[in-house]
């Protein structure tokens, strides 16, 4: 069971400024969450409770601005220091500090077309994650008789720094290069204990994450109907580091990710086809080397003469391939499995729209750190 409260508070102004815009602002965030847990032995006998609770106190600051290049484009600048401090106790002991950090997010967005059908874009950009609540918590939870999950109390937040600079060629042709770096990245492994018959599910942080490439977008017009789409990435990973100081490693590698889009209109456009499919070479994942994954999805559009009036149908994982499939070989760990979560699934939707509706913006709430 988990219970969260969160509020915040937020102000931001705009003012000119040598034909351009500066913004800044502020924000707070303050935040509890409290997670109960029961441990079941049997339907009727429970084997004791644990109760976790994690407060979260932030502010930030910002300031930015923004330069128009007359009919060429604009540019924006900005840079965003935080403070974040996080702390935790388990069944009513003391608090502990989790996390007490500052950080720094800058950005920029240039956009200049040399030419009139031609643009460039850079961007520079800094986001931060966090890890959900349960995975920082003080908790072994068991999936099964053989596999459990355990929480890393130790594990921090990390800022992904990202660069892109693209060039675009009559609003349709793409081709660019980024990079991209995570100080601290965390993310999912399963070790195997040598002091225990349980394969341990655990969250750590990385010591380096860093990749870098290519990318080009070309769109095809086959005929007035039939449009395709084709996407293909190439890039270098680099990511090391260590869990609870006796693993440690560090592994590279060259892969690419292709995708096809595919679409067909039919009968005025009352009737749209699509079929979609996606390859990605093999890869890594921490001390995981991921083998290749491919997936093929579709989907079928019907306007009949009923103003406001549609019908569709869409698969996912037609075929059922979307399978991760790992190996491991780090010090003395030495496995492989198949990850079989079906992904597949199928959807009929009938949709009526009433006048022209148009539904308006929702505020959604962000549970990306909510659950197991």
């Amino acid at each position: 069971r988990q219970h969260v409260t969160k509020c915040g508070v937020y102000l931001d102004h705009q003012i000119r400024y040598l034909g351009g815009h500066i913004n800044f602002g502020f924000r707070g965030d303050i935040s509890s969450t409290t997670n109960d847990k029961d441990i079941y032995l049997t339907r009727d006998f429970t084997d004791g409770s644990s109760q976790f609770e994690q407060k979260e106190q932030s502010g930030s600051a910002y300031l930015g601005y923004r330069q128009p290049l007359g009919k060429k484009g604009f540019l924006n600048l900005s840079l965003e220091g935080e403070y974040f401090h996080s702390s935790y106790n388990k069944d009513g002991t003391s608090e502990c500090t989790l996390w007490e950090q500052w950080h720094l997010y800058p950005s920029l967005t240039l956009v200049y077309r040399p030419r009139s059908r031609h643009v460039v874009q850079l961007t520079v950009n800094s986001e931060k994650y966090y890890p959900s609540y349960w995975t920082t918590a003080a908790n072994r939870t068991y999936i099964n008789a053989y596999c459990v999950s355990d929480g890393n109390t130790s594990l921090k937040p990390y800022v992904k720094y990202s660069c892109n600079l693209n060039y675009i060629i009559k609003s349709k042709y793409i081709f660019g290069m980024f990079a991209e770096t995570s100080p601290d990245h965390f993310t999912q492994s399963m070790v195997l204990s040598d002091s225990e018959l349980h394969a341990v599910y655990k969250y750590f942080n990385l010591n380096r994450d860093y990749r870098y490439g290519l990318m080009a977008v070309t769109p095809v017009d086959w005929t007035k109907t039939f449009q395709t789409q084709f996407t293909v990435m190439a890039f270098d990973m680099h990511q090391s580091g260590h869990i609870d100081d006796a693993i440690s490693f560090s592994k590279s590698k060259v892969t690419s990710i292709f995708r096809v889009n595919n679409h067909l209109s039919l009968f005025n456009k009352k009737l749209n086809l699509e079929l979609s499919g996606w390859y990605q070479c093999p890869a890594i994942q921490g001390y995981y080397d991921v083998l290749a994954m491919y997936t093929a999805s579709a989907g079928i559009t019907w306007t009949p003469p009923v103003e406001g009036l549609s019908l569709s149908l869409k698969g996912e994982d037609l075929f059922g391939t979307y399978r991760m499939k790992t190996r491991c070989n780090v010090g003395k760990m030495k496995y492989a499995f198949c990850n079989n979560v079906d992904m597949q699934s199928f959807a009929f939707t009938v949709r009526y729209t009433f006048n022209g509706y148009k539904g308006h913006k929702k505020t959604s709430i962000d549970t990306s750190r909510f659950g197991l």
